[in-house]
């Protein structure tokens, strides 16, 4: 699971700095901001994605709740309230919040709140896989053609069952016999598929065919070398993989 993008909201100096010390602590967490008023997290929250929000109830010129109501739905993170009173828990869970931390507080009870932020999230990313195959269904019943990047994962077979690969996990493809290699974080995952059917399929905004046996993740490229007569080479995952003239357009975009 990526890092959880996290921000604090309180209007104590001390309270923020005890948050991002118990957030420090969670690998699984990194804090993105520290707002210490409601119109800062708002202005924040306009511009940046955001996971999990830390929200002080009691705060001047806008009150925590406040800054729920203000929340464009579409921007709205997991909230999780933190005040030194528990007279506003209800009014929290009535909110949707997530959960409902005391001031001050224990090591042991911020534990237990993070492991319910990452079994949120991971609904959330389940919820989100299940209702694009769905999408995805739906078009093929009605007989439609799905564009280059209308999923954001690639479904693979593997052993008889179907996985659902996201695309930000995909290093490089190798066209390999009558079958490709999928290259991902530490591991390779052999299909049978062709390289033509999935440089087709896979979305050209993040994936080029560089040669006839290799598609690539531009965003993984750490490193592009010019080797003269239109060719290339690129470094991808610490693999070195040659750019044909003939797939040169993307990388030249590139650079």
């Amino acid at each position: 699971m990526r890092k959880i993008k996290t921000i604090i909201v309180d209007d104590e100096p001390d309270a923020r700095e005890g948050l991002a010390l118990l957030v420090a602590d969670h690998p699984a967490l990194e804090l993105q901001a520290s707002c210490k008023n409601g119109l800062e997290a708002l202005d924040y929250l306009h511009s940046n994605a955001v996971d999990l929000m830390f929200l002080d109830v009691q705060m001047p010129v806008l009150s925590g709740f406040e800054v729920v109501q203000n929340i464009v739905p579409s921007r709205m993170p997991l909230v999780v309230f933190v005040s030194a009173y528990d007279a506003y828990a209800l009014k929290a869970f009535e909110v949707n919040a997530l959960d409902y931390l005391l001031k001050p507080c224990t090591d042991e009870r911020f534990g237990e709140m993070v492991f319910k932020v990452k079994g949120k999230i991971k609904d959330q990313q389940m919820a989100a896989i299940g209702k694009e195959v769905t999408q995805q269904k739906e078009h093929l019943q009605q007989g439609s053609v799905l564009t280059p990047g209308a999923l954001n994962c690639l479904p693979i077979k593997i052993n008889g069952r179907t996985k659902l690969l996201q695309y930000s996990e995909i290093f490089w493809i190798q066209a390999y016999d009558y079958y490709v290699k999928i290259h991902v974080k530490g591991h390779v995952h052999v299909v049978r598929d062709s390289i033509k059917r999935l440089s087709e399929v896979l979305p050209v905004a993040q994936f080029s065919r560089v040669h006839k046996s290799s598609i690539v993740h531009l965003q993984k490229i750490q490193d592009i070398v010019k080797l003269g007569n239109g060719e290339y080479k690129l470094t991808v995952e610490g693999q070195e993989i040659k750019v044909s003239r003939s797939f040169n357009h993307a990388i030249k975009n590139l650079l």
